[in-house]
């Protein structure tokens, strides 16, 4: 008879309560505009319109015909989901398996974590799956989840010493671009020959998609061109939102507490140091390179993000934080590890316990999102919702007898997902001042600047959600 293992199902309980937390929360509020964002980039480059060339790029955006393409977007999750799209038409749908596809490869990048760190899987799995990378990186995101997958497999193999890991990186930057400050982890390879050889892997993908840019857009660097004059035109435009660094720092502030109460009580009993021979648990031996790629990591991160975090709106801070997260929890899970190991060669309660506590605390925090949301995530702004804000504002057009008409809204992509003709409300003002314009007041949403409506509209339409303006002298383009 098969002996019953607690640490074992309450692994399995935490990795199906995790996806169940997922589900749910995709659910009831709906994809995120970044996921939304890279589904229709997606839709975009398969679109035989692009593929033939037939096509005009606008300030960095492509609106021609059906295709919306944010060409300042990494391309692989894009590359991903225009696949997914193709299979499965409808996009709630596809969507939702893009994101079970990559919540069961990112269990398996954490299998690989734990076996290459040599550390307790049940620890690494409760502090990982936690209600920031569900909410965040998921829902919410849409190359983030993608970018982490790769990124903690080339983390592990060139603590691993392995040149694969450069490979892996490549990856990790073509899936978020926030990633290439990790780059220079690359030199904690093995010797100079792997070194050499993690480079050349990491080139492969990167000269892919530069081939790419050079045929579609005349430049193999229009890419990543685009992608900072995003980051250049954002710098400056908001403060550091404290709710943003909260929720990047929560988990990792969480973890660092606990590893302070173990660290202490090992002092304490005198255990520190010595290393467990308990059956059944490997024991950690932690090399410098271990340590050192974990520090690296996080001093990296966090430069990352000092230099890219600051302009972006509150949910885009919390986002476009995950590295910091990732590097954090990764240091913290092998400190945390190190620790209840060593602890465990006298008590026999670390392992069990430190997965209780931080399941416990992982699994308030689902209630919490789940139960609460956020103020730019409530199901009324839930793009699948039939009576969601947006859903009502289309049928306010229709009865303004606007809904064919181009339209130019602060929920762009939300409304290009609902099949209308949104654009960017940085248009050309030329344009701008001649399509009707619909403004949401969601917390999420940049309001458009009172200057684009001051006297050159009429309100057609207002309540608290949104309001709908006419330009004096517009024109319905239907195309």
């Amino acid at each position: 008879m098969m002996e019953y293992d607690p640490e074992l199902f309450l692994l399995g309980a935490l990795i199906l309560i995790s996806l169940f937390a997922l589900i749910s929360i995709y659910n009831s509020q709906g994809p995120g505009v970044n996921l939304t964002s890279s589904y229709l980039y997606g839709k975009g480059i398969t679109n035989s319109q692009f593929s033939t060339g037939s096509f005009i790029v606008t300030n960095g955006t492509i609106y021609t015909g059906s295709i919306f393409i944010e060409t300042f977007r990494e391309p692989l999750s894009g590359f991903i989901l225009g696949t997914i799209a193709i299979l499965i038409p409808n996009p709630y749908y596809a969507l939702l398996l893009y994101m079970i596809i990559l919540y069961f490869a990112f269990v398996a990048a954490l299998y690989n974590l734990s076996k290459n760190l040599n550390v307790n899987k049940f620890i690494v799995y409760a502090m990982f799956l936690n209600p920031y990378v569900i909410y965040f990186m998921f829902v919410f995101g849409g190359s983030e989840i993608l970018s982490a997958i790769f990124l903690m497999l080339s983390i592990s193999y060139i603590m691993k010493g392995s040149a694969k890991s450069g490979l892996l990186m490549g990856l990790a930057n073509l899936s978020n671009y926030a990633t290439f400050v990790f780059l220079p982890l690359l030199i904690f390879v093995e010797n100079k020959k792997k070194v050499l050889l993690s480079f050349v892997f990491w080139s492969i993908p990167t000269l892919l998609w530069m081939l790419f840019n050079y045929i579609f857009f005349g430049s193999p660097f229009f890419g990543y061109y685009r992608a900072l004059i995003n980051i250049a035109f954002t710098l400056g435009k908001n403060p550091l939102y404290l709710n943003s660094l909260a929720s990047i720092l929560i988990y990792p502030i969480v973890y660092g507490v606990l590893f302070a109460l173990l660290y202490f009580t090992s002092k304490a009993h005198g255990f520190y140091g010595r290393v467990m021979k308990r059956p059944g648990i490997t024991s950690i031996q932690l090399p410098e390179k271990v340590r050192g790629v974990a520090y690296a990591s996080v001093i990296l991160a966090i430069i990352g993000w000092i230099i890219v975090e600051p302009g972006f709106s509150s949910l885009n801070q919390a986002i476009i934080g995950f590295p910091v997260t990732i590097a954090l929890i990764t240091m913290l899970v092998i400190l945390i590890g190190d620790t209840v190991n060593k602890l465990g060669n006298r008590l026999s309660y670390p392992v069990p316990a430190a997965t209780l506590i931080i399941s416990i605390i992982v699994m308030l925090g689902f209630v919490y999102y789940y139960y609460t949301g956020l103020t730019y995530a409530q199901a009324a702004y839930n793009i699948e919702n039939i009576n969601s804000v947006y859903a009502n504002s289309i049928s306010e057009l229709k009865a303004l007898n606007l809904s064919n008409c181009r339209i130019v809204s602060n929920a762009w992509i939300y409304m290009r997902y609902l099949n209308v003709r949104a654009y960017s409300y940085l248009y050309p003002n030329s344009s701008t001042f001649r399509y009707p314009i619909v403004d949401f007041s969601s917390d999420a949403l940049k309001q458009i600047p009172y200057y684009y409506v001051e006297n050159e509209t009429n309100v057609r339409y207002s309540n608290l959600n949104y309001s709908i303006f006419v330009p004096k002298n517009y024109t319905c383009y239907s195309s």
